[in-house]
């Protein structure tokens, strides 16, 4: 008889042992569904197809489990990646430096953890309300951006020598156009130059860069391209030049 009470009791430990084990398996389940978003109709037939605290069951849960943790795992590495692509385009908008954006850790983070993401989700939330909170000034960056860009490519174009010709009128609609960036642009600077922070007064700075440093830098950067490219296109002349003297003669019909 002692022998059947111990056996009985070491089964009933048993069992407990497996029905505790079961509940906490099931609870951290519970817990990975609402994070990867199960729908209640897939839980529900899950939970109806492995019912009660039979081995079977918990061997079934731990498989569950972990197909959620790496379900759970992909979608945090996507939810990172996706961040990380809106947060380089409002470092741009906002004209962040690169000492700036490596400052940012997470960003260079291969391990995509949850801890990674909510960094992420701050950086860009900073940076969305940081945008938002002087728009139309970015606005006037953005447009005074275009406007200097295609400034820059009619300044090109002036250069080719192949438009000379002047077809379909082309010189004279560039030309207009450019005398009307050329106009605007002053307006825009004034604008930014004349712009205060409405929350302290002070001279509007763009992460702690006055926006004057700014324009001048953008220009500064044209002007460097707009030689550059000169340079080049003298250099391609002075080759085709050079290739004249080097083309054997064609003799005539009457050599």
């Amino acid at each position: 008889m002692a022998n059947v009470a111990a056996l009985h009791s070491n089964l009933a430990d048993s069992v407990k042992q497996l029905s505790d084990e079961t509940e906490l398996l099931r609870t951290e389940l519970y817990h990975l569904w609402d994070k990867v978003q199960v729908s209640h109709d897939e839980r529900a037939k899950f939970l109806d197809t492995y019912p009660g605290i039979k081995t079977k069951t918990k061997q079934e849960i731990c498989k569950e489990i972990d197909r959620c943790q790496e379900l759970h795992k992909q979608q945090v590495t996507a939810a990172t990646q996706d961040l990380r692509g809106k947060l380089f385009d409002l470092w741009d908008k906002c004209y962040v430096r690169d000492e700036e954006r490596g400052a940012f850790a997470a960003f260079k983070s291969v391990d995509f953890t949850e801890k990674v993401l909510q960094e992420h989700k701050t950086e860009v939330e900073q940076y969305e309300a940081y945008h938002q909170e002087i728009q139309e000034v970015f606005n006037l960056l953005s447009r005074r951006d275009e406007l200097y860009e295609r400034l820059y490519e009619l300044e090109m174009a002036a250069l080719d020598s192949n438009r000379l010709n002047n077809r379909g009128g082309h010189l004279l609609k560039d030309e207009k156009e450019k005398k009307a960036i050329e106009k605007e642009i002053p307006v825009i600077e004034k604008s930014l130059k004349d712009a205060r922070l409405q929350v302290n007064g002070e001279l509007l700075t763009i992460n702690h860069r006055p926006v004057l440093d700014i324009i001048n830098e953008q220009w500064e950067s044209k002007r460097q391209l707009k030689e550059a490219e000169k340079k080049s296109k003298l250099s391609e002349a002075g080759k085709k030049d050079s290739c004249k003297f080097l083309l054997p003669k064609i003799p005539s019909h009457h050599e």
